[in-house]
């Protein structure tokens, strides 16, 4: 609405007004004029006050942002949004009213927050206006309470003043830390204070992980990692104490099992598939997971829930699992500045099997044995050991598969094809997860459009599919094609078969960032083509072996050539690509994306022959 001519203004509008006027109205992208943060941390409340003034010079800017997000923990925080409203060029104010409020969910799946998006909508917003927001957070404390905050000074848009001034008492210290280069801070007794001018938005960039490359400030009544491993071990503790269920159930889900890698298997198929993920972060269980029993009754719980679960049963069967919490936007552990819980937002179970193995439980479709593609190369902190930031394990090859192609050509010139692809490691998880929801003609609708887009267009393959919904078997596909007479032998023939799924793997490969660095999660493709000729066929060319090496990785080709046998000749190549997993400086984009290409100039399979008279 409106306010009134006669109406008092708040403090906070008229201030809002007056920056308006003194802006520079040559601006002409969204601009925020001013950000401040007030924070006062008292013995039994946190209180955040946050201030923003944003101008809106376009139109444009006005369509794309004529809004605010606020993010907040309904079941612990209380938000109050003291002032909120658009001014006009002319400066007439129109505060918000409830019906431009409008809270949605945030959280995605997997993660154990219960953090609530309220989305206020600015009435009246005009180009060359300007809106304000005032809103305070407040968090309660106990005694035994931990609290933290992080705020980053740059963001997408300019911004012209930035304040952020957090105070404390001695009863409740603050522990705080800055690393970001847009602002200057200090610390005075219990006060911090961090101001900057000017702040440009941060570079763009086609991937970026925004958690770790913006700078931060970050403020913890933490000071060591291990107050965090105690405050949420506990509660993991207390889930899996007196359990009158995990013993039998343990025994039930083995019963038909041998070794301890299928036991192992038939847990977590059960923990992974057989109950449901549903987030359950209410008061009292932000952290905190259900007790097992409850988990086992109900067959739902959230992160927490199913890795507690999954940890009682796999120490019941000897096995020396531990939990450990992963924060799923960072990667770099130098970049946390402060010891937090907030930092987190997952946990995992992860124990030695050979190698180091992390079980996520909320994943139902991808086996044991494999990491998750979305928590590798995470930020984690493991809750029981050492109390120091680490990093989920990450596959050498992410992105790994086989394709086996067996192809008879007809003495017409057409040929049938046969074509068996092996998903492995990420591929395996994302192919079954996405054919699983899937009806069987959606499956073959789904399944021709990526043969088309891979291998050929204009066929029509008839597709049959394996490991849908076994975890322990193996994900893959199989294709039988027939092709129409699109050469003549005899005369002689000249043929280039793509290596269709290496060609794949290469086109996705490319870097497209310039500014920061990627890591490349690796790829390991093996392509096996086995061609039979028409018994009145030579092959007079055969493709050229390969044997490509490089810094970045290799691709090799071995060419077999067996003479007729039943009057037929077969052509065997098998291609093999790999690429391991490594992290790209930006200086190194360029050399990379040249050997990427090179590899593809060079994978092209080439042969000649004739049909004999």
């Amino acid at each position: 609405m409106m306010l009134p001519a006669h109406a008092q203004m708040p403090p906070v509008a008229e201030h809002a007004i007056h920056s308006l006027s003194e802006a520079d109205k040559q601006l002409d992208v969204l601009t925020a004029l001013e950000k401040r943060i007030d924070i006062t941390l008292q013995q039994d409340k946190a209180i955040t006050t946050v201030t923003t003034i944003w101008f809106y010079p376009t139109k444009s800017s006005v369509q794309d942002s004529g809004y605010e997000s606020v993010y907040y923990r309904p079941d612990i925080e209380t938000l109050d949004i003291l002032f909120a409203g658009s001014i006009s060029p002319r400066g007439e104010v129109r505060e918000v009213d409830a019906q431009s409020v409008k809270d949605v969910e945030s959280d995605t799946y997997n993660t154990f927050t219960d953090t609530r998006q309220k989305i206020i909508s600015y009435p009246g917003l005009q180009a060359g206006g300007a809106s304000v927001i005032q809103y305070q957070i407040v968090h309660p404390l106990s005694a035994d309470d931990d609290w933290s905050s992080l705020f980053r000074p740059q963001l997408h848009a300019n911004t012209l003043k930035y304040e952020l001034q957090a105070s404390w008492t001695d009863e409740r210290p603050l522990v705080v830390a800055s690393n970001s280069n847009e602002v200057t801070c200090e610390q005075a007794g219990n006060t911090f204070r961090c101001a900057g001018e000017n702040i440009l938005p941060a570079a763009p960039d086609e991937e970026v992980s925004w958690s770790d490359e913006l700078g931060q400030i970050a403020l913890s009544t933490l000071d060591d990692w291990r107050a965090v491993q105690d405050i949420v071990l506990s509660g993991f503790n207390d889930a899996m104490e007196n359990s009158a269920e995990v013993a039998s159930l343990a025994q039930t889900l083995t019963k038909d099992a041998i070794t301890t890698e299928e036991k192992i298997a038939a847990i977590y198929e059960f923990v992974a598939r057989d109950v449901r993920y549903v987030s359950m972060s209410e008061a009292g269980h932000a952290i905190v997971p259900h007790h097992v029993d409850s988990t086992i009754a109900n067959r739902y719980g959230d992160c927490k829930d199913k890795s507690v679960l999954l940890l009682a049963l796999l120490r019941e069967i000897g096995i020396e699992a531990n939990p450990v919490l992963v924060a799923t936007e960072r990667r770099e552990p130098e970049n946390v500045l402060l010891p937090s819980v907030s930092t987190f937002d997952h946990v995992v179970v992860c124990f030695e099997n050979d190698a180091m193995r992390c079980l996520d439980p909320t994943d139902a479709y991808t086996p044991w044995t494999d990491i998750s593609d979305w928590i590798q190369n995470r930020v984690a902190l493991p809750l029981n050991g050492e109390p120091q930031l680490s990093v989920i394990p990450a596959d050498q090859y992410r992105w790994k598969l086989e394709a086996s192609s067996e192809i008879a050509f007809t003495s017409d010139g057409g040929q049938t094809e046969v074509q068996t692809v092996t998903y492995l490691n990420a591929y395996e998880g994302q192919i079954r997860s996405k054919l699983a929801g899937l009806g069987e003609g959606e499956r073959q609708k789904w399944a021709s459009e990526l043969y088309e887009s891979i291998v050929s267009e204009g066929a029509n393959p008839e597709f049959s599919f394996h490991g849908i919904n076994e975890l322990t078997a193996d994900m893959r596909s199989q294709s039988k094609t027939t092709f129409s007479p699109y050469f003549s032998a005899t005369d002689g023939f000249l043929l280039e078969e793509s290596d269709a799924w290496i060609q794949h793997e290469l086109a996705t490969s490319k870097i497209e960032n310039t500014r920061y660095d990627v890591h490349f999660p690796g790829a390991h493709i093996t392509s096996t083509y086995a061609m039979t000729f028409p018994a009145s066929w030579r092959i007079s060319r055969k493709p050229v072996e390969l044997d490509f090496e490089h810094v970045f990785g290799t691709m090799h080709r071995d060419v077999s050539h067996q003479q007729p046998r039943d009057g037929q000749e077969v052509l065997k190549v098998i291609t093999r690509l790999q690429i391991p997993a490594r992290k790209l400086t930006a200086k190194e984009f360029d050399q990379f994306n040249a050997f990427i290409s090179a590899l593809s100039d060079y994978s092209l399979i080439t042969f000649a022959g004739s049909a004999t008279k």
